[in-house]
């Protein structure tokens, strides 16, 4: 039962919010987040315990609304710097080997395309300049162009003995 909390600086207070219906899968690695302007993106999975609904939620920190779009069960999403919205899906096993590409404004969806590994992935994260970067479960980075074509892999293993639990971009991409 996850709930989105919003803190207000102006009034150093939290408020809690719940949907109905919104669930994510208790695996550590899935469940996403994103703003853009007024609007907060969530992920939203359909799980055993609830069996509902799923897509992505978007909650409008103006007045507190939300609507729930799509169809698909949803394991991270991002904002990207060209200002559109990137989910990855689906869940379980292989996991995360399709992006679905939507207009944050409208909820239309503007593309979909997989990813070009067989491998599980778990994190996605987007620059207009440089491509779509993905951890892959695998101990690695894939960095694909904005139309899904391999461009890259940097592995991570000799450094790293976990899985990737985020990914982000700085101002520079």
């Amino acid at each position: 039962d996850p709930y989105l909390s919003v803190f207000n600086p102006a009034l150093n207070e939290w408020t809690h919010h719940q949907f109905n219906g919104w669930s994510t899968v208790a695996n550590t690695t899935y469940g996403g987040i994103g703003a853009l302007g007024p609007y907060i993106f969530l992920t939203d999975m359909s799980t055993a315990q609830n069996g509902g609904p799923r897509g992505i939620i978007r909650f409008d920190s103006r007045d507190s609304s939300w609507v729930r779009f799509s169809s698909e069960d949803y394991i991270d999403l991002c904002i990207g710097d060209n200002g559109l919205l990137y989910a990855l899906y689906p869940g379980g096993s292989p996991s995360g080997r399709n992006i679905d590409v939507f207009d944050p404004t409208s909820l239309e969806l503007v593309s979909t395309f997989g990813t070009p590994s067989h491998e599980t992935t778990r994190r996605i994260v987007v620059s207009q300049e440089n491509g779509i970067y993905l951890s892959l479960w695998e101990n690695a980075i894939q960095r694909i162009s904005l139309q899904g074509e391999l461009l890259g892999t940097i592995d991570l293993s000799p450094t790293i003995q976990s899985t990737v639990y985020d990914l982000a971009l700085d101002a520079a991409g």
